[in-house]
């Protein structure tokens, strides 16, 4: 019970019998459990930021990025030429 003193004691004991599972599955594989058993996720999640922040977050890959700039340039260039004709 000292190997996870941050989890509640109502939870500690499915923790510690999906550890021993885990390990169980890990030391001798069958077909009929999965090779790769998935551990119980222990880490807390940051609650997702909202308004202007993450607005305009997908800006933050480059080539994505150039394309909006391309894509406003261009559509500045059409507004031109229709309003020169």
């Amino acid at each position: 019970m000292s190997d996870a003193p941050d989890i509640p004691a109502r939870r500690q004991s499915v923790v510690l019998a999906a550890q021993s599972a885990a390990e169980s599955a890990s030391a001798r594989p069958t077909a009929a459990t999965p090779s790769t058993a998935a551990a119980p996720r222990t880490e807390r999640r940051t609650p997702p930021t909202s308004g202007w922040r993450t607005t305009f977050s997908s800006l933050d890959n480059r080539d994505f990025l150039y394309l909006w700039l391309g894509m406003l340039v261009m559509m500045g260039g059409m507004q031109m030429q229709m309003i020169a004709r």
